[in-house]
């Protein structure tokens, strides 16, 4: 009988780590910002969005990535840049075109990278040569904003805000 209770509970707890494990990889959903929220925690924190959509749906709308709506601000050497796609597929392309233009010119060493992803979004900041870069993307929507390394603080309070960190 203690042999079977043994074999029950090892069996028990194999399952459960596998269940920790996949919890682990597919990791926890956010839920993506609307353009509506993202320009009231811009206004709550002293920036003035504008609607931007056209230019940049311009842009990109001619390799099929159709942009929904855009907004963004821009105060002093802070830019920030919210954007929802019509699909995740999209909004994945176009962080990846940002990525590139981050390695081509913002990189540099030393530096301070944060990378995680998981479930529905993927999360990369790098301080760099006195910048400091985000690129988010959260569902079929993305973030990108740049300032100097010393107003970092002021583009985390937005996408703290948005809880997209």
């Amino acid at each position: 009988m203690f042999k079977n209770v043994v074999k029950v509970s090892a069996a028990l707890g194999a399952l459960f780590g596998v269940f920790l494990l996949v919890l682990a990889i597919t990791g926890h959903s956010k839920t993506p910002a609307t353009a509506e929220q993202v320009r009231g925690i811009l206004v709550s924190q002293d920036f003035e969005p504008a609607d931007t959509t056209q230019p940049y749906r311009e842009k990109w709308g001619k390799n099929g990535h159709s942009l929904i709506q855009a907004v963004s601000a821009e105060v002093e050497d802070i830019r920030f840049d919210f954007y929802l796609f019509d699909s995740d597929k999209s909004a994945e392309y176009i962080r990846k075109l940002y990525q590139s233009y981050i390695r081509d010119n913002r990189y540099d060493l030393p530096n301070a990278e944060i990378k995680e992803g998981a479930a529905n979004y993927v999360i990369y900041t790098i301080k760099a040569g006195g910048m400091y870069t985000v690129n988010i993307r959260v569902g079929n929507t993305l973030v990108y904003a740049e300032s100097d390394e010393e107003n970092a603080s002021k583009i985390n309070g937005i996408v703290l805000a948005m809880e997209y960190f």
